[in-house]
């Protein structure tokens, strides 16, 4: 994975605080993902249930945990102080 496109905001978010450099864990970056994945199985589900609310908010959860996944493989998380 290449950190050219996203490179400059990466930098931003260490700046502002948003990140900070942690020890990188694969295996927890990999499980958020998988966890994402079901996220999505469930919206597409919900879609062809014909539940559109549904299908429009579980992709919520795995958009939000798509960041912090890709993050952690490089070996930065979310500050303690700035929540979940």
């Amino acid at each position: 994975m290449s950190w050219e496109p996203g490179r400059v905001r990466v930098h931003e978010m260490i700046n502002a605080r948003e990140v900070e450099q942690v020890t990188p864990d694969l295996a927890i970056a990999h499980r958020m993902l998988e966890d994402a994945g079901r996220h999505l199985a469930t919206a597409s589900q919900a879609k062809v249930a014909g539940d559109l609310s549904g299908a429009i908010s579980w992709p919520t959860t795995p958009c939000a945990r798509a960041r912090p996944a890709c993050l952690g493989r490089k070996g930065y998380g979310q500050p303690a102080e700035a929540g979940t």
